[in-house]
């Protein structure tokens, strides 16, 4: 088979008797079973496949988490002012809507930042934080951005401002001790050497955030939040990954969040959902402000309980996803 770049592709060759034997052992089929040994998984996650999953904390020993979370809790415990820093894309849109929502919810004073794409570029810009950062702020939380922000780390510290970091990409440079950061970059054997998303990360720190304050809060939107993330990052469907897919799934009538119901409304989406949904329909809509004018009107979708605000950003949000198609058939035209 040749691709559209001109390589050549070829499947990969298998041991048929192995496949037959995991077919037969865990009654699957044939080519699941190829599918199965050809991807490495372990007998767990075999068994895995018809498992109902519960949510669990699989970080609840992690050094990187436990501080993250006395840090937390010792911001919440004195009502002090939080800004949430997140990238544009629907990872970090997700991320920083789970932690204004939770912050919401618990009545502790927050604010957020979403960099302009075309203003600010990727990820903390210096400028963007100066201009806009309140006086009595107490820390600043990156999501989905940071880890390579020294120098703007260094500034926030200056200025007695703590920072945590709550990101998945690569880290460039030598981490100090004291450096508050959430990354299965930084020791991927303490992460189950997965790549998680920053949606994914959030979800579980402010969960067992939340395990020791016991707040009153639906965790169920929160952890779509994180599905979202997931899904529209391309995280591989493994370990804690799957497991925080098919408990959103169906989980997905416990989701409250007005934002994201109005939506599936307007998406004539009332049934159960579909990865499908998400990855084509979903996300997409999502993305949209973030690639052709604002990401927070994304971060506002999902954050605001103003239901006539929501309807207001949903139809701006669809035009843009519109204008977004004509551009991407334009450019594929163009290729062609």
């Amino acid at each position: 088979m040749i691709s559209v770049s001109g390589n050549k592709w070829s499947e990969k060759k298998s041991n048929n008797r192995i496949i037959e034997k995991i077919s037969v052992d865990n009654n699957l089929s044939y080519d699941l079973s190829k599918l199965i040994l050809n991807r490495n998984y372990s007998l767990d996650e075999i068994n895995e496949l018809e498992n109902e999953f519960q949510l669990n904390n699989p970080f609840f020993n992690n050094k990187d988490f436990l501080k993250a979370r006395n840090l937390l809790i010792k911001i919440i415990k004195k009502k002090e002012l939080v800004l949430v820093y997140g990238d544009y894309d629907v990872d970090g849109v997700s991320s920083t809507a789970i932690l204004v929502n939770f912050f919401n919810y618990i009545k502790n004073p927050n604010y957020y930042l979403i960099p302009n794409r075309f203003n600010d570029g990727y990820g903390p810009n210096l400028d963007l934080i100066k201009k806009n950062l309140k006086k009595k702020t107490k820390i600043v939380i990156f999501v989905d951005c940071g880890s390579n922000s020294i120098e703007i780390v260094k500034f926030l510290r200056k200025n007695n401002i703590e920072v945590l970091i709550i990101d998945h990409h690569h880290i460039n440079h030598k981490l100090a001790p004291n450096f508050n950061i959430i990354n299965p970059m930084k020791n991927p054997k303490d992460y189950m050497g997965q790549n998680i998303c920053a949606a994914a990360l959030t979800f579980y720190l402010v969960k067992f955030v939340n395990d020791k304050l016991k707040k009153k809060i639906n965790i169920y939107d929160f952890l779509f939040f994180a599905l979202l993330g997931t899904i529209c990052d391309l995280m591989p469907l493994r370990h804690s990954n799957k497991h925080i897919s098919k408990i959103a799934l169906n989980k997905f009538n416990k989701v409250e969040n007005p934002g994201i119901k109005q939506l599936l409304n307007f998406l004539s989406l009332k049934r159960s959902i579909s990865f499908a949904d998400i990855s084509y329909t979903i996300g997409p809509m999502i993305n949209s402000p973030g690639r052709l004018k604002d990401a927070k009107l994304s971060v506002e979708l999902l954050c605001t309980m103003n239901l006539n605000k929501i309807k207001k950003i949903v139809e701006e949000i669809q035009i843009l996803n519109i204008k977004r198609k004509k551009i991407e058939d334009f450019c594929i035209n163009l290729i062609d």
